[in-house]
This record gives structure tokens, sequence and C-alpha cells, in this order.
């Protein structure tokens, strides 16, 4: 009941607050957006903000530096609000979405429908994405993949919006066993597919570093024999949008599944990724889209999907942490790891195969680097963890963090070893490390 009465007050406080924006033009909406973005980017709570950092760093083929991340990271704000605002407008929009929504490249789509043929347009999280299905949905009927929210009113007003033409939103459940069946008999079927999906098999190098991606698109297109659309929306001054089709995607069928599946994939992304290059300020990039999990049995609190770990001076424990780094990417199974070590002991680290950092002075550990959520400082030096909570770091753990939650740790004769060490921290007991060879 509590549950019910609060989802009410929720959707009715927001109609109400929003019904004065509904009536204004989207030139006005667009203005006010901005400003408001604006202030939400600076009282916005810091974990948003770090992971809006960290994403924009994590794109190493962006090559982002400091300014470029804050400006960028602004205008995502600027660009959600403007969103949210335009969803109270939509509405009174109804038939005349393609007053301030131009179409590009639908030639193509048209004919196939004539035929009864189906086909997919897959898009992303880019500008305001719902525009696309709404405009195309005033010439053609078309079904789309929605995720439902936990406010039943407020989805129910999102829902009324989506399917005010002649769209048709389905739940994920089943979507695509359903879809396949629709697009074999000549259906139209949209998707976004642009977040992360960690327990999909198919990864690709989003902007130089691994994006987990579900693969659903080209298998329908696969398993259906219909080809894919990549679309992209794009938002202009003065209250206009445009969006479009890229050239169409087809399966080839006498080729096997998996290996066409990665194919279409790949290029979707591809496509995808040039987009959001070309107006990276109009991308989502709130939500983890380099999310990796992949953890060994780890304990909640010290999950991360990039982190630094920060080696001694100390030879002693140098050499004691050296001999059993072998276990990190045991149990970061997925995470981007860097490690930076002593200039003094290159030559020993034996974890070549991950990024690794040298310094000489303390000035040298601690760089402009926003890309680290999870800081393990092995040196015990405060001013270190300090330095990267400002950036995009979360949390920082110190040797003597770890070791205060250690049980039976003898600081004289450095045991147990830190392959069995560090486990007994962040694991649970179920988890099981294969100790190399070389080790």
């Amino acid at each position: 009941m509590k549950t019910f009465a609060y989802n009410s007050f929720t959707y009715y406080f927001l109609r109400l607050i929003f019904f004065p924006i509904s009536l204004l033009p989207y030139r006005a909406i667009h203005f006010l957006g901005k400003g408001l973005g604006t202030v939400v980017y600076w009282l916005a709570p810091t974990k948003i903000k770090k992971i809006t950092y960290n994403n924009l760093a994590l794109a190493k083929t962006l090559n982002l530096n400091e300014k470029q991340i804050k400006k960028i990271s602004k205008e995502a704000f600027q660009n959600l609000i403007i969103n949210s605002l335009e969803y109270f407008r939509l509405k009174r929009s109804k038939g005349k979405i393609h007053h301030f929504v131009k179409s590009r490249n639908l030639e193509a789509m048209h004919k196939l429908y004539e035929k009864g043929q189906g086909s997919i347009c897959v898009t992303g999280h880019i500008s305001n994405w719902e525009l696309c299905f709404l405009e195309s949905t005033q010439k053609f009927p078309a079904t789309a993949i929605g995720k439902q929210i936990k406010n039943p009113k407020l989805y129910n007003f999102i829902l009324s919006i989506r399917e005010m033409h002649k769209g048709k939103i389905i739940e994920m459940k089943n979507a695509i066993s359903d879809g396949i069946k629709s697009l074999k008999n000549g259906a139209s079927f949209s998707m976004v597919n642009d977040q992360a999906y960690t327990s999909s098999s198919y990864s690709y190098p989003f902007f130089g570093a691994r994006a987990w991606t579900s693969a659903a698109p080209a298998l329908m297109a696969y398993k259906a024999n219909v080809p894919i659309f990549p679309v992209s929306t794009r938002r202009f001054k003065g209250g206009k949008y445009e969006f479009t089709l890229s050239d169409p995607i087809w399966p080839d069928t006498t080729k096997p599944l998996k290996q066409e599946v990665s194919r279409i994939m790949d290029l979707l992304m591809k496509e995808l990724e040039c987009k959001v290059r070309e107006e990276p300020g109009q991308w989502l990039w709130q939500h983890k889209r380099w999310k990796q999990e992949g953890y060994n049995y780890i304990i909640h609190e010290y999950k991360a999907d990039s982190l630094l770990f920060v080696l001694p001076e100390d030879e002693r424990i140098f050499n004691w942490i050296n001999d059993g780094a072998w276990v990190i990417p045991q149990i970061y199974t997925r995470s981007f790891l860097t490690f930076m070590i002593p200039e003094k002991f290159q030559d020993k680290w034996k974890l070549k195969e991950h990024e690794t950092l040298t310094y000489n002075s303390f000035k040298d550990i601690c760089i402009r680097d926003y890309r680290f959520q999870m800081i393990y400082d092995f040196c015990n030096q405060p001013k270190i963890g300090k330095h990267f909570l400002k950036l995009g770091a979360h949390t920082v753990y110190s040797l003597e963090n770890l070791i205060e939650k250690s049980v039976g740790f003898s600081q004289v004769d450095l045991e147990p070893s830190f392959s069995s060490f560090l486990p007994s921290i962040l694991c649970l007991k179920e988890a099981r490390f294969k100790v190399p060879v070389e080790a």
C-alpha cells in the first residue's frame, strides 16, 4: 500500500511540476534543459560524476585531456536533463514529430516494408533516442523492446508516448523469440543496444577498451534473415533533431552463425563508435558502459572494473607482493588492471602482460588519470589516496587497511604469502586459484 501511494504521489507530482514545460516550444525546453543540466552537473552525487569521468577516461581512442573530460561530462548532464524535460512535451506532439525531427535515408527501409520484408533498427543512447522510433512509426508500424521501471504509473505514461503512433512496445522477456517470429512475418523491430551486458560472450574494443554487449540484434537478423539498420539521432540548435539510418547490414546465412554474429556486431559497434565520436556530449556517459564483472567470489565492497595497484619501494614488501601477484588477475578476472611500480624494480616485475607504469618519486605516482575506480595503495601513503579520490576513484585501500582485516598476519615474517593474504580478505572461501608453473 505504501509503495502504491508513493508511486502515485511521485507520478502526479512530476506531472504537475512539469506541466508548464509541456506548453513550451522545444527551442525553449532545450535552452532550459541546458541551464538546468549545468546546475545538475555541479550538484550531482559524486558517485554519478565519477562514473562519467571513469567512462570518458576509459574511452582511450578519444584521447581526452582532463579539461575535455570535464567539458563533455557537463554536456552529457545537459543532454540527460533535456531528454527528461522533453518527455512531458512529446505527448502534445502526437502526429507532429516530423515538424522538428528530420529523417534521413529511410528509403531502403520503406521499400523493404512495402515488400513485406522485416528489418531491425539498432540505435544507442545518443541525443533523444526515442525520437527516431516516434517519427518513423508515424509512417509505418514497428515494435521495440522496452524495459519496465519500478513505478507502474510513470511507466504507463512513458508507454503511452512510445505507442502514440503505430509503435508497439514489448518487454524484454521472450523479446528475442517473439521478435524473430514477427520479423519473419515482415515486421520492423527496434532496439537500443549500447549498454553493458556482462553475461554476453561477445565483446568489442569500444573506443579501445573491451565492452561486453548483447549480440541479440545480430542473432535475430541471422535467424530471421533480415537486415539491420544502424540508427543515430543528433540534436541541433533551435530545438531541431535529425535521425539517420545507415546502410543496411545483411546477414550471410551461408556462413556459420557464430562467425556472422561476430561480424555483424563488429560493424554495429563500429558505426555507433563513429556516431558518438561526432557528438560525444550527446551520449549517455552516466551508465557503466565498460562494466566487466568476472570476479572470483569477490566480496561486493572490493568489486571494481578499473583498478590501480601502487607497489612500495621497500624491497622486502615489494618481493612479497611480486611473488604472489599472480593471484590478482585471478581475483579480478576481467577487470582493467594497472600496476605502478618503482622503476628500480621494473625488471623484477612478473605481471608484464598487464599495464605497468613506473615511478621514481611521489610526484610520478600522482598522475591525472580518471580511469581508476579503486586504488590499492601498498605504499601506505595517505596522500596517494587523497589524490586519486579527487579524480575518478571511489575507494582506496592501503596495505595497513588490509592487514587490519586479516587474521594471524605476521608483519615480521610477512606470512602468509601474498597470494593467500589478499584472497582471504577480498574473496569468499569458495574462491579457487591456480598457481602458475613459474610461481
